[in-house]
C-alpha cells in the first residue's frame, strides 16, 4: 500500500514543483538589488552548484519559456575567485565569455550558457523560495498543507540550499527539527517530488535504521543543518517550496 501511495504523491506533484523557483522580470534591476530583494521575499538569489542540479532548474525555466537573469555568482575581490551568494566557492559554471574582473562581477543566467556581467546592468532574477510553516502536523499533513498553496515540502539539492534551508529554521519559535520532502520507499530515499538526490546531510548515515528504516520513514531537517529520519506522524513544523 505504501509503494501506490508515494508513487500517487509524486505523480500529483508535478505541476507545482516549480514553485521552489522565482522569476522575477519587472522592474529589471541590479544583480545588488536582486539579492537584497530575494533574501528579504523569499530565501536567497538562485544558486546552481552541480550540472544535475542546473538540470533541475532547466526543467522549471523550459516549462514557462525562454528566460534569463541574474543568478547568485559573484566576483570576492579580496579572494580572486567566484563564490555563491551565501554559499562557498564556486566549483561548476557554464560561462560562455571572459572579462576584466575590475568591471565584471556577476553572472546572468541563458540556457546556452553563463554571461559574465556589469553587475550594475538592469536584468530579471531567479530567487530560491523557501516557506517556513510553524504549525505542527505530521508528514504527510504537511505535504498536503503544502500542495494546498500550490508548493510542495522542500527538496534541498544542494550544500547550499541546505545552508539556506537551515539559517530560516533557527527561530527559536520552531520544532527542533522540521519536515522536509523525503520519505523512503522501497530501498532507498527520494524527494517527493521526483528530484534526483543529489546531495546528502545525514546524521545517521551508518545507522542499520537509516540504511533500512522500520517506521522511521519520512525526512526533517535539524537547526544543526543535519537530515534525520524520523516518525512520520510526529508533528514538526516543515518548509514549503
Amino acid at each position: 500500500m505504501e509503494k501506490i501511495i508515494f508513487c500517487f504523491l509524486i505523480l500529483t506533484s508535478s505541476c507545482c514543483w516549480g514553485e521552489k523557483y522565482v522569476f522575477v522580470d519587472s522592474p529589471q534591476k541590479s544583480w545588488m538589488y536582486a539579492k537584497d530583494y530575494c533574501q528579504q521575499n523569499y530565501a536567497n538569489i538562485v544558486s546552481l552548484t552541480s550540472a544535475e542540479e542546473e538540470r533541475v532548474f532547466f526543467k522549471y525555466v523550459n516549462k514557462n519559456g525562454p528566460r534569463e537573469g541574474w543568478i547568485g555568482i559573484y566576483w570576492d575581490q579580496n579572494m580572486r575567485r567566484w563564490k555563491w551568494w551565501r554559499g562557498g566557492n564556486v566549483t561548476y559554471h557554464r560561462v560562455v565569455n571572459s572579462g576584466e574582473w575590475d568591471t565584471v562581477k556577476n553572472v546572468n543566467w541563458m540556457q546556452n550558457g553563463w554571461q559574465m556581467e556589469v553587475g550594475t546592468s538592469p536584468k530579471s532574477f531567479f530567487c530560491l523560495n523557501m516557506i517556513v510553516v510553524q504549525e505542527r502536523k505530521t508528514w504527510e499533513d504537511a505535504l498536503e498543507h503544502c500542495r494546498k498553496n500550490d508548493g510542495d515540502l522542500i527538496s534541498l539539492l544542494s550544500e547550499v540550499e541546505n545552508h539556506i534551508s537551515k539559517i530560516k529554521i533557527e527561530d527559536s519559535a520552531l520544532t527542533q527539527q522540521v519536515w522536509i520532502g523525503m520519505r523512503y520507499l522501497g530501498d532507498s530515499w527520494m524527494w517527493v517530488n521526483g528530484d534526483p538526490v543529489l546531495y546528502t546531510a545525514s546524521l545517521t548515515e551508518g545507522d542499520q535504521d537509516y540504511q533500512c528504516p522500520k517506521l522511521r520513514r519520512c525526512g526533517a531537517l535539524t537547526k544543526e543543518g543535519k537530515w534525520e529520519n524520523r516518525d512520520c506522524e510526529e508533528k514538526l513544523n516543515f518548509i514549503c517550496a
